[in-house]
């Protein structure tokens, strides 16, 4: 009896053991575990990090181009969003991740490259802005349904480098390696509910389209389930138009209306800001029209100058180029557009873009000021 008992003990002493055993090597596993986990999250901050530098020193290289070799991070996912005025950019799964209020930037939604390209063109409205920042990629496919117009005779020269390609019509896609396709629709054939073409359904959800209207707005377009294009929302190009129209370039590579929209609303937060730089401006020059009224000894010039302020303080009732008024009209639709941005209603800034083109032309001496210099930008 003592043997057996003795054999039973010494059987629970070794499943005690075992259990010990296991329980001690899990517990070291763990933090193996936690140390590679702290490990990767340092390694994703310190990348992201990097990438942000970068994205900071080329949104300030106006109307430059950059290509960013990242090789080494092909097996990273690189995701960019935009919500309520706050843009955030990060990696896919992570949570390294930097916001950003300030610097509108516009791309796809999800990136996984070995070569970014960045570019940077600057917004007019009419006076300059701040700088757009475009971010793509080496395998982001951009097809041009080329209407012939001079916009797309434009838009291929700009982006040269990037992955831009002209075709006639749908039945022109050859995606062949590139993660996601863009399709730039300029002769408006692309419509709700139609077929997305067969040699784009491989690609998911990342082929997406770009429509530009006649009445200046764009429309986008995803595949959905079924195959079938469905409308995923619009806005209105918020710009003067000319060449080179950040605004409407913007409108290309934002990865979608809401991502278009909110980075337009950082750009109006920064125009209330230059616009009362620019007011100090046009009160210099109607300051230094009235000192010039009393100070010119010639009575010839003097008269010059008292048409000139006569006209541009409103008290000339033929003249339509008020710059006081004109200007804080201007002030006043541009905190008007800001405010309909952030509340989605950005059809209600039709009236900043008429006045902009008001002082795009006061400041650019129309008929009404000849003899009246007024430049304030």
């Amino acid at each position: 009896m003592k043997t057996k008992k003795a054999q039973i003990q010494l059987g629970f002493n070794w499943i005690y053991i075992l259990i010990a055993g296991a329980v001690i090597l899990l517990f070291f596993v763990g933090i193996v575990a936690k140390q590679k986990t702290s490990s990767e999250e340092k390694l994703s901050y310190d990348i992201v990090g990097v990438m942000d530098s970068i994205f900071t020193g080329a949104s300030v290289a106006e109307k430059t181009k950059n290509f960013i070799d990242t090789s080494g991070l092909v097996d990273v996912e690189f995701y960019f969003s935009c919500k309520e005025g706050l843009g955030e950019f990060g990696i896919s799964g992570q949570s390294a991740a930097i916001q950003n209020a300030i610097d509108p930037l516009f791309s796809p939604s999800t990136i996984q490259t070995a070569e970014v390209i960045t570019w940077s063109l600057p917004y007019h409205l009419p006076f300059k802005v701040v700088d757009f920042l475009f971010v793509t990629s080496k395998n982001t496919k951009y097809y041009l349904i080329d209407d012939g117009g001079p916009f797309a005779f434009e838009f291929l020269n700009a982006t040269d480098g990037i992955n831009v390609e002209s075709v006639n019509g749908i039945g022109d896609f050859k995606p062949g390696n590139n993660r996601e396709v863009r399709i730039i629709d300029l002769k408006n054939i692309i419509s709700a509910g139609t077929s997305v073409p067969d040699s784009l359904k491989g690609l998911g959800d990342k082929v997406s389209v770009a429509q530009l209207t006649s009445d200046g707005s764009v429309i986008y377009y995803k595949k959905d389930s079924d195959d079938k294009w469905r409308e995923q929302g619009s806005a209105p190009i918020i710009s003067v138009d000319g060449e080179r129209d950040a605004a409407k370039y913007a409108a290309l590579f934002a990865a979608d209306s809401e991502q278009y929209l909110c980075n337009m609303r950082k750009a109006m937060k920064r125009l209330t800001y230059v616009s009362e730089v620019y007011s100090g401006k046009v009160e210099d020059i109607l300051a230094y029209y009235q000192e010039n009224v009393v100070s010119v000894p010639d009575e010839i010039d003097r008269t010059v100058m008292a048409n000139c302020l006569a006209k541009l303080e409103g008290s000339a009732t033929s003249s339509p180029y008020y710059i006081d008024r004109a200007f804080n009209t201007y002030k006043q639709n541009v905190e008007f557009c800001r405010l309909a941005l952030s509340e989605g209603e950005p059809s209600q800034c039709s009236n900043l873009e008429e006045e902009a083109k008001k002082l795009f032309d006061l400041n650019n001496k129309e008929s009404g000021l000849q003899g009246c210099p007024v430049r304030f930008y």
